[in-house]
């Protein structure tokens, strides 16, 4: 804090401070996962203070840069204090949302300069982060990254998965999946 703002300090890898923190306010309140945007907006309020920003150090260089919060801070502060509420409220009273509040991804891969869809739907990258992940995707389930080639692949959180190969320099598809079928291939 520096008196009359509240600053968050965060250490980041190097893609995250380059590629988030770098593109600025904006561009990081467009994409965020972990709810940065959020959380400065609930410490300034507790301190009855403004949001400065991040002030976000590079984990493997040392840099430090400065991401400031606009001046002009009402809307944002407002939605995301209301925002908060909403989901205290919802925490607080087991909820089950009817329809969950973010929708999954289309899983795709790109192959000689085309999009292509696999069919399957990734649960969107905040879910994949959410403790209460389970109450909203229930049949969810974890599996390696279909469109990964790595020796190694990582393990994503599917809504629906289609099991394919990559064969051939594409993807063919093999079987349908069920959440059964998959715990039993454990």
């Amino acid at each position: 804090m520096d008196g009359e703002k509240v600053w968050d300090v965060k250490s980041a890898s190097p893609y995250s401070y380059t590629q988030k923190f770098s593109k600025g306010y904006d561009n990081l309140k467009e994409d965020d996962p972990f709810g940065y945007v959020m959380q400065g907006h609930l410490y300034a309020e507790a301190k009855g203070m403004d949001f400065g920003g991040w002030i976000v150090v590079d984990k493997s260089s040392g840099e430090i840069q400065f991401v400031q919060a606009p001046d002009d801070q009402t809307e944002d502060r407002d939605h995301y204090i209301s925002e908060a509420g909403k989901v205290v409220e919802a925490l607080m009273s087991n909820f089950k949302y009817k329809k969950p509040p973010i929708d999954p991804v289309e899983e795709t891969y790109t192959l000689d300069g085309v999009r292509t869809s696999t069919g399957n739907k990734l649960l969107n990258k905040n879910c994949t982060f959410c403790g209460y992940r389970k109450h909203c995707w229930p049949k969810a389930i974890q599996h390696e990254k279909v469109t990964s080639r790595a020796k190694n692949k990582p393990i994503v959180w599917y809504h629906t998965l289609k099991v394919r190969n990559y064969e051939d320099h594409g993807y063919q598809e093999d079987s349908r999946v069920t959440r059964k079928d998959s715990q039993a291939q454990r």
